[in-house]
């Protein structure tokens, strides 16, 4: 019940769902606190909630009962994240994924923490251990394709961006795809990409801020420039 709630205020932005989720997980932990999920629920509650401190407490008493457990340690993750204690932060993705090797999503999210930090080779080898778990994985395949682009393996990039396009078409792999061939310099491929991702989100700033660039690099293309950056 908590996590529905939980749920329920991350999709509403109302409060009145977090501190129900709050109280049923509280409860849940009194009715048997040896229950690592209990406590892991009630850690992911507080967390979102910006009770950080309560989070961290529930997440390690988690950790404590499930060593073997991986997703106390990635939650724990990612508060010490946003709270910008990064060193701990590692720590844990680490211990996420050493606990449960096969959990495609904790190397996925210590993939994101690597490539937030600019350590792009580490973000691809999590990536792509991320990816021989969930080989079908649009999610998975755009970031292992926009960790390639970041380091100017461009030609890499734009291959994976197209088989994440086969599993599913996605504005944000387009922009990603047109970054991709405006480094290239494939600039009438670049504002394909950019005018679909449009097509796919108007409401994207990022779609008509690089249609925008684009633009001025493709012949016959400049006056749509300046409305596209207005815009």
């Amino acid at each position: 019940l908590g996590e529905a709630e939980l749920q329920k205020a991350r999709a509403s932005g109302d409060k009145k769902w977090s501190m129900a989720a709050i109280r049923d997980a509280e409860h849940a932990v009194r009715l048997d606190d040896s229950l690592a999920l209990a406590h892991s629920v009630l850690g992911r509650i507080y967390a979102n909630a910006g009770r950080e401190d309560d989070a961290i407490r529930e997440l390690k008493t988690a950790i404590g009962i499930a060593p073997g457990n991986a997703e106390a340690p990635r939650e724990l993750a990612r508060v010490y994240n946003n709270l910008g204690r990064f060193k701990e932060a590692e720590a844990s993705y680490l211990q996420a994924t050493a606990a449960r090797p096969t959990d495609w999503y904790a190397h996925l999210l210590l993939g994101l923490f690597y490539f937030d930090r600019e350590r792009y080779s580490e973000a691809e080898a999590e990536y792509k251990k991320a990816r021989e778990l969930t080989p079908d994985n649009e999610t998975v395949v755009r970031n292992l394709g926009v960790s390639l682009s970041e380091q100017g393996r461009y030609p890499e990039a734009i291959e994976l961006f197209h088989q994440a396009l086969k599993i599913k078409s996605y504005a944000q792999t387009y922009v990603a795809l047109g970054a991709a061939y405006y480094y290239e310099h494939r600039y009438q491929d670049a504002v394909a990409a950019a005018e679909t991702a449009i097509d796919l989100n108007s409401n994207d700033y990022n779609s008509w801020g690089n249609a925008g660039i684009y633009y001025k690099w493709l012949k016959g293309s400049k006056q749509k420039s300046a409305p596209s950056l207005r815009r």
